[in-house]
């Protein structure tokens, strides 16, 4: 006689069980692309999924089957690296047997995560959205069919399927930690198709911020059964792109061995794609590794360099107006150009841009690249425009020109050489900062008006930088030519070690010598954070970080917005910033990257 779901339920636990020993409180299952969290885990048992009665088997490339026992944060827990879906085949009931199972092993509290799509526009790619209610939309309910009372009423309650208390703690620890953190409602559907459009465009008017093809059967069981829920969606993708089969295949991959984007960053992605592409024109000086490529024709070098922009990775427009955006799109393109000791000449834009944007709005991000253009005498020339479902995309390619002996690359730099930079550093990252925190604590709120008094220069500099044109003239006019230069887009640290890099160099600079402004300091004190870290890997202050020969020592002690901070090295001696007490600490490279989370 077969035997019935209870019978099923108990001999699992029994034989769990005796394999652990210890019963858990705390359970944990973790969706597509989260299987990495086993990594902090320290592992007292594991259990393959094939060898526990009773269990079914995960059929999904990317889940890998198994029960994991042990501490993580000091908790004993138990964790399911691979769920079950009902569209692998298995009815709601075996969908759902390991949380039975959980619970008849004692577990009390169940986190739930998944891969989602996103449907809020608010969110972007990579956000983790904390679930504050579902929507059922699977064909079949988990406590359809016989009712044991040994496992929970026959009609419960979903009123508080995921605890507030719990989502409050959430909210705690986010805002304490400085962690963007989402709320929204996730729709569950059976899959294993994606949405159409049609489909995202009603889930979203239902109600819907996110959706995937699980947790909700998960859920009902934990709720029946009297469990606590939290519950946490990572979303990747928005509103239907990125979602195509080969994209799916290579988010799965991942869990692979497969090597994360985030692992080599921008600056290392670009060195593996591009190692192979030998320069084959005699025209083409300088290629891919500069602020600029640099073409030989006639009698001026002609400097090229691109910059691409995404909504929701390089900017929010929840706080950031158009007409800026505007400007410090083009601006950040005559920086690089001004890096490499040239002018810049022309532009071209080109933009994807989604159905929410209206003429007008085109209107005012234009007329801020038109004031960029009008204030350093450049040419828009040509450029773009396509439809796009991932908000707003901005591409600018910018030409100028130098005389080939002005030329400055990343390569220069000599031992001895003095490092210099212009202007203050951590000021645009602070301004973010503020602009984050402002847009949190507003958020839902109508009337809401952000607090900014005292503190208008670090948001220029964060919502309207500029260019150091002024520099590089001070520079010509003085007799100046740097050995090595770049501008200063993802953080001091980071471009220190691209000049030593490309150099073959090391070097030291001085804690008390990094320039920072007043207001900077206000603002990184406010924040309880450490002031030098702000300056080194902030990003986004567009200044310009160049060496001299220590012969230009008293030509630079007399430039007005210049500060020596540091000398250049031989290579054994390493990259370090010397501390106020003379202790010498590591530079690493922790500024800005767009293919890392934290945003």
């Amino acid at each position: 006689m077969e035997k019935n779901m209870l019978e099923k339920i108990r001999e699992t636990a029994d034989f769990i069980l005796k394999e652990i020993g210890e019963a858990p409180r705390i359970g944990i299952i973790l969706g597509t692309g989260l299987g990495d969290l086993v990594n902090h885990i320290e592992i007292s048992k594991e259990l393959n999924y094939k060898d526990i009665p009773h269990f079914p088997v995960s059929t999904v490339e990317g889940h890998s089957g198994k029960l994991i026992f042990g501490k993580l944060g000091g908790k004993y827990i138990m964790a399911m690296q691979g769920r079950f879906h009902y569209y692998e085949g298995y009815d709601m009931k075996q969908v759902t047997f390991p949380v039975r199972v959980m619970r008849q092993l004692g577990v009390e509290l169940l986190f739930v995560s998944n891969a989602a799509g996103g449907m809020n526009k608010e969110f972007k790619v990579g956000d983790v959205m904390v679930i504050t209610d579902h929507i059922n939309l699977f064909p079949e309910n988990p406590l359809r069919g016989k009712n044991y009372e040994e496992l929970g009423p026959r009609f419960p309650a979903m009123t508080e399927a995921y605890s507030l208390g719990l989502i409050k703690m959430a909210d705690d620890i986010a805002r304490d930690e400085n962690i963007r953190l989402m709320h929204g409602v996730y729709v569950g559907t059976p899959g294993p198709t994606f949405e159409t459009p049609a489909e995202y465009e009603y889930f979203r008017i239902i109600g819907g911020d996110a959706v995937g093809m699980s947790t909700v059967p998960e859920v009902i069981v934990a709720n029946h059964a009297g469990m606590t829920v939290f519950g946490v969606s990572v979303i990747t993708d928005l509103g239907g792109k990125d979602v195509k089969e080969v994209g799916w295949k290579i988010y799965h991959e991942m869990e692979n061995n497969q090597t994360e984007i985030s692992q080599l960053g921008e600056f290392g992605l670009i060195d593996r794609l591009t190692k192979e592409f030998p320069l084959r024109n005699p025209e083409t000086k300088k290629g891919v590794g500069d602020d600029a490529a640099v073409l030989s024709f006639g009698d001026n070098d002609v400097l090229v360099t691109t910059d691409l922009l995404l909504e929701g990775i390089h900017f929010d427009l929840r706080y950031v107006p158009l007409k800026h955006l505007g400007y410090k799109a083009a601006i950040v393109n005559f920086s690089d150009i001004y890096a490499m000791n040239g002018t810049p000449k022309q532009i071209t834009v080109s933009l994807g841009v989604s159905s929410r944007f209206t003429v007008e709005h085109l209107d005012e991000l234009y007329s801020g690249i038109r004031l960029a253009c009008d204030l350093y005498g450049v040419d828009l020339v040509g450029g773009d425009t396509s439809a796009s479902v991932t908000g707003l995309v901005i591409s600018i390619t910018c030409l100028g020109t130098a005389s080939p002996e002005e030329v400055v690359g990343r390569d220069g730099a000599k031992p001895t050489d003095i490092i210099c930079v212009s202007g203050d550093l951590g000021a645009a990252f602070m301004g973010l900062q503020l602009l984050e925190r402002e847009n949190r604590v507003g958020a839902g709120q109508k009337d809401f008006q952000p607090d900014f008094s005292g503190k208008e220069y670090i948001l220029e500099r964060q919502l309207k930088p500029e260019a150091r044109r002024d520099i590089v003239e001070e520079l010509r006019n003085t007799g100046i030519k740097p050995t090595a230069m770049m501008d200063v887009s993802d953080g001091l640290s980071s471009e220190l070690l691209h000049i030593c890099h490309k150099s073959g160099t090391g070097c030291r600079v001085y804690e008390d010598k990094i320039p920072i402004d007043y207001q900077t300091a206000l603002m990184a004190e406010e924040f309880n954070m450490n002031l030098v870290t702000a300056a080194m890997n902030g990003g986004e202050d567009y200044e310009l970080l160049f060496t001299v020969p220590i012969t230009d020592h008293e030509k630079v002690e007399k430039l007005k917005g210049v500060r020596m901070i540091g000398y250049i090295t031989k290579p054994e001696l390493g990259c370090a910033l010397v501390t106020r007490d003379g202790a010498e600490m590591q530079i690493k490279a922790q500024g800005w990257n767009a293919f890392t989370d934290k945003d």
